[in-house]
């Protein structure tokens, strides 16, 4: 799992080896995945945060926070007020790199307004995806 953190925006990656978030349980994981690293970086969250969790059965999901600058209400330390969106989609990887991922018989490369994209095909080794995720971008469709 890999969590980036912004002044704005909060930004988690969850594999499905980590824990596999659906339509039914995203709440309940969320909050599991906030309190842990509130705990652990000694993090303080108040505010109203848009989520969108997107979902891709191959990868897992990406859950983005963003705070919302809202004027009007008053939050004590540490109380959160949330819009949750959830969608299953399915994710490219921006590949710069194309003579490593060339031969991968997992990956369909695409040519797309001047970049290199590469889309899963079938499900991977976990080593495998922890490589496309250190040297892609992920992108949603």
């Amino acid at each position: 799992m890999k969590i980036i953190f912004d002044d704005d925006y909060i930004k988690i990656y969850v594999p499905k080896e980590y824990k596999k978030i659906d339509s039914d349980n995203f709440e309940d994981i969320l909050k599991s995945i906030l309190l842990k690293y509130k705990k652990l970086y000694d993090i303080s969250l108040s505010g109203f945060y848009t989520v969108n969790v997107y979902s891709d059965k191959i990868y897992g999901s990406i859950i983005y926070m963003h705070k919302e600058d809202i004027d009007y209400y008053d939050y004590y330390d540490n109380q959160i007020d949330m819009k949750i969106i959830y969608e299953e989609t399915e994710f490219l990887y921006q590949i710069d790199d194309y003579f490593y991922f060339n031969n991968k018989d997992y990956l369909d490369i695409l040519f797309l307004e001047g970049k290199m994209y590469g889309k899963i095909n079938r499900e991977i080794p976990v080593s495998e995806l922890a490589k496309l995720m250190e040297m892609t971008n992920i992108i949603k469709i």
